[in-house]
């Protein structure tokens, strides 16, 4: 063989073997910015269902404790009128189904 045979040959050989450490390098590269892309999609997918849960929970909550909060004062002001009108507090906690100490400190 001549020298320019074994050259070529060991050129061939380098080539091979560069083109497939830089294929595998590329795999590797593009694997790791393919996971940081997709962690980032994630966070941010997480963030807005997040946002859009806690809104509702929070829209479900303030009215639940809006309508407590007004039968509550509903009660209380039948009890009151109730109670102006001489009902006994027993009878009037009986209607309204609030407690007699809730009651008294509404005749006080």
């Amino acid at each position: 063989l001549d020298e320019r045979s074994l050259l070529s040959g060991s050129r061939d050989e380098g080539l091979e073997e560069g083109l497939a450490k830089g294929r595998e390098e590329g795999r590797v590269e593009g694997l790791e910015e393919g996971m940081v892309k997709g962690r980032e999609e994630g966070r941010v997918e997480g963030r807005e269902e997040g946002l859009v849960k806690g809104r509702e929970e929070g829209l479900e909550e303030g009215l639940v404790k809006g309508l407590e909060e007004g039968l509550t004062k509903g009660r209380k002001e039948i009890a009151i009128n109730a109670l102006k009108k001489g009902m006994l507090p027993e009878a009037v906690s009986e209607l309204t189904g609030l407690s007699l100490t809730e009651i008294h400190k509404l005749k006080g």
